[in-house]
């Protein structure tokens, strides 16, 4: 008995010892990936836990929620990685073309968005909806950002001040 459970032991540390290391370091990026991940898992099981009845009644399927959750995940962590390759200068540089897209987009959901509750909010592309709201953040933000870096550069030729978001 004593010769199985110290074989046992053997085989799980041998598996440990396979697995990726974890990093050492407490960064600020380390920290930031892990709460994505627990937040995505997280969000995971609550989808799944809160939709299982409804999509077999519905759907038949009863993971038809959790399916579609995990392809917006994937598409979702595709485009940020395509968002991080792209050069910050050139989102600079493109501020004002953006920010155009972004009052266009605006405009189609008063042309072409569809009505939620007696509002027109949304914008359907293929199978999902896009608030079109929430395009123009990243461009707005950006550019009260970059406002205020460009306000203290002026004041004072470097970046050093502190200043609110």
């Amino acid at each position: 008995m004593a010769d199985l459970a110290q074989n046992t032991v053997q085989k799980i540390s041998q598996i440990l010892n396979r697995l990726p290391k974890l990093p050492a370091e407490m960064t600020p990026r380390n920290i930031l990936i892990f709460c994505v991940v627990s937040l995505l898992c997280l969000g995971s099981v609550m989808v799944a836990s809160a939709s299982m009845p409804y999509a077999e009644y519905i759907h038949e399927n009863p993971f038809y929620f959790l399916i579609r959750h995990g392809i917006s995940i994937v598409v979702a962590a595709v485009v940020a990685f395509l968002t991080y390759r792209v050069s910050l200068n050139l989102w600079f540089k493109n501020a004002f073309p953006l920010w155009l897209i972004t009052i266009i987009l605006l405009l189609a959901v008063l042309v072409v968005g569809s009505e939620v509750n007696g509002a027109h909010r949304w914008i359907k592309v293929g199978g999902f909806t896009i608030y079109g709201r929430l395009c123009g953040a990243p461009c707005e933000r950006g550019s009260n950002s970059l406002e205020r870096l460009a306000t203290l550069k002026r004041s004072n030729g470097t970046y050093s001040r502190f200043y609110r978001c």
